[in-house]
């Protein structure tokens, strides 16, 4: 995924109005505008149904018809990658589908970092997989309204925070303990 986000920002994709739905059999439903150097051209709709994505051009315009078929074809000068899937391993090249799904994917795990911004201290794990280390007094706030900023900075966050810096643990809500206090 991280290479189809590199991909995405190197030809300007990006995605606005992004809507999300449970589908068939708990499958993810998407919704959402294409966007090529800021401007919607095309809808993405993806009933999780387990067929493919529609992307229709926004205004079923020429130049947005042009610009989807422009963009395909731009994304096969891209090398192919090896996927392993079970036992199996193939050469994949992503489409403006594989595009648009890894966009969604990333704005759903920003949002879940949102959400758990507060709970402690994010680590990134193995495979993207987000880890919180958290006190048993609650989240962040109420540790500081319960005992005190300076008490928590002091004593529990900024230890912890330094400890898994110098082992290179990828810390993800850096901007959040900063914001409370934690030297960065």
């Amino acid at each position: 995924m991280k290479n189809t986000i590199e991909i995405a920002k190197q030809l300007g994709i990006t995605l606005k109005k992004i809507g999300t739905f449970k589908g068939h059999e708990g499958m993810l439903g998407i919704n959402a505008d294409i966007c090529l150097n800021g401007k919607a051209f095309a809808h993405a709709y993806d009933d999780a149904r387990g067929g493919e994505m529609d992307i229709t051009p926004i205004g079923y315009t020429k130049e947005n018809k042009d610009t989807i078929a422009e963009l395909e074809e731009k994304l096969k000068t891209f090398p192919e990658y090896k996927v392993e899937l079970g036992n199996s391993n193939f050469m994949m090249r992503d489409s403006l589908d594989d595009i648009v799904n890894a966009l969604v994917d990333a704005h759903l795990h920003k949002q879940e970092l949102k959400k758990l911004e507060n709970k402690g201290i994010l680590l990134e794990g193995e495979n993207g997989n987000v880890s919180v280390v958290s006190w048993q007094h609650g989240d962040i706030g109420k540790m500081i309204g319960k005992f005190g900023a300076a008490q928590v900075i002091e004593k529990l966050l900024q230890p912890t925070y330094d400890q898994y810096k110098a082992e290179g643990k990828n810390i993800l809500n850096v901007e959040y303990l900063k914001k409370v206090g934690v030297k960065i």
